[in-house]
């Protein structure tokens, strides 16, 4: 099933991207802007010594910069409206409690709302809000009674890599959350028991992996690195390797979890005493 590439509408035919037509050979629609392919979060063109520079290496360097600044500009319209005093609806009217932004310690989803829960009009002005088919709806939450399935869906999250080593410095990127293999979503699907107290959070896994072009080395390798600039993929033009950044996994940290503080990206929490699901920036989400 094809996956939704929201905020981006790419053309399917040329040009799709301002850089992706000959001579110019840009490969972002390929590794990025295809829904029925995965996205392949390359965040860094990795030169190397000794081997040639690409043209469409450095199309794609200009290209991955427009491609987050757009990312980072349509979290900042989506969660924008929330920040601050609790919305009229939100049920948190009238108590203390403030509302954060996005870009917490952790995964931030790209829209706090998917298209069938956005407060209505007199939150955010029409004239400012996309359409309804705009907004992907990146969390699912299900009550079932003792317990509670959250499902985390394909899209764009604002994160950071947490593994507990030194490949952790703080960056930020924009990882877009793939359903691969067998077991797709039921890996980002996960269901917790209700307790009378405490708090459980629901957490991301993120992996850090350098890619060559195939035949340029072991590891991870991609035929499609290989230089483009004669219409196909030249075995003789190995260029620069890329860094790629991806999901892994769900887990749940706190009350009734098992995975510890150090290496996860929290996205939400669930306040047992009182039944709120929230984001990490205490953004309502649902009551339970």
């Amino acid at each position: 099933m094809a996956r939704s590439i929201l905020p981006f509408k790419i053309s399917s035919t040329e040009p799709q991207t301002p850089l992706s037509v000959a001579p110019y050979n840009s490969r972002t629609v390929l590794h990025s802007f295809d829904p029925n392919s995965f996205e392949e979060n390359y965040k860094y063109v990795a030169f190397r010594p000794g081997y040639a520079v690409q043209a469409a290496e450095l199309n794609e360097v200009q290209e991955y910069f427009y491609k987050e600044n757009t990312l980072m500009a349509t979290m900042i319209n989506y969660w924008g409206y929330y920040v601050g005093t609790p919305y009229a609806g939100s049920g948190d009217e009238g108590t203390s409690l403030r509302y954060g932004g996005p870009g917490w310690d952790g995964a931030t989803p790209l829209a706090p709302y998917g298209a069938g829960n956005q407060p209505g009009f007199d939150v955010i002005p029409p004239a400012s809000q996309p359409a309804s088919s705009d907004i992907p709806n990146l969390v699912t939450v299900t009550d079932n009674g003792t317990s509670i399935t959250i499902q985390l869906n394909q899209g764009y999250y604002l994160t950071e890599v947490k593994t507990g080593t030194d490949v952790d410095n703080g960056f930020k990127y924009f990882v877009y959350l793939n359903y691969e293999g067998a077991l797709g979503e039921s890996l980002y699907t996960t269901t917790i028991s209700k307790a009378t107290s405490g708090i459980s959070y629901v957490v991301l896994f993120l992996t850090q992996t350098y890619v060559l072009p195939e035949g340029g080395g072991d590891g991870a390798t991609d035929r499609t690195l290989q230089d483009n600039s004669a219409g196909f993929y030249n075995i003789n033009g190995l260029g620069a390797a890329r860094v790629s950044f991806n999901f892994s996994g769900i887990g749940v940290a706190g009350v009734n979890g098992s995975t510890g503080f150090d290496t996860i990206s929290p996205v939400l929490y669930i306040d047992h005493s009182t039944g709120k699901v929230r984001y990490m920036s205490n953004l309502i989400i649902t009551t339970v």
